[in-house]
């Protein structure tokens, strides 16, 4: 695009020196204007060249390829963004989780589950607690009300 670009204003140069000189050459009269007038056309054919021999194509079909691929990437970082926003979710609860049951003398470990919300953001929506020391009440009611996670969702494995 660049070559066809510079290939062009070489022309145009070109032949406005012509045209220049053209009417540099003739006198005042009919002949300045007939020659006036060619030179005009001359100018205006060169300036409107790529137009009509069609050099500049615009190719409607790889347009709509690019947008459509650039739809589909947009939906797939989206869907990316709400995995790792998940993750990160989860994550930090089962973080928290631990941090409590050390605070309360207890020793587990927490695998939460989240699921998004109807603003798509996620939640934490259940957890599997693994301790070798069993249930632990306070810890329950702690990940109720904090997380939100009701007892019913909450699972235990010694």
């Amino acid at each position: 695009m660049i070559e066809f670009l510079k290939n062009w204003i070489v022309c145009l140069m070109a032949v406005g020196f012509l045209t220049a000189g053209a009417q540099a050459l003739v006198r005042s009269g009919n002949t300045a204007l007939a020659v006036r007038l060619s030179c005009g056309l001359v100018l205006m054919t060169a300036l409107l060249y790529p137009l009509i021999n069609n050099d500049i194509k615009i190719d409607v079909n790889r347009i709509g390829t690019y947008r459509s691929t650039a739809m589909e990437s947009i939906e797939a970082f989206k869907k990316e963004e709400i995995s790792l926003r998940e993750s990160l979710i989860c994550e930090r609860c089962e973080e928290y989780i631990s941090e409590q049951a050390d605070a309360l003398g207890f020793s587990c470990t927490a695998e939460v589950k989240c699921s998004p919300d109807d603003n798509g953001t996620p939640i934490p929506v259940s957890v599997v607690l693994n301790s070798p020391s069993g249930r632990n009440i306070e810890l329950e009611k702690l990940i109720e009300n904090n997380l939100g996670i009701p007892k019913e969702a909450q699972s235990w494995k010694e």
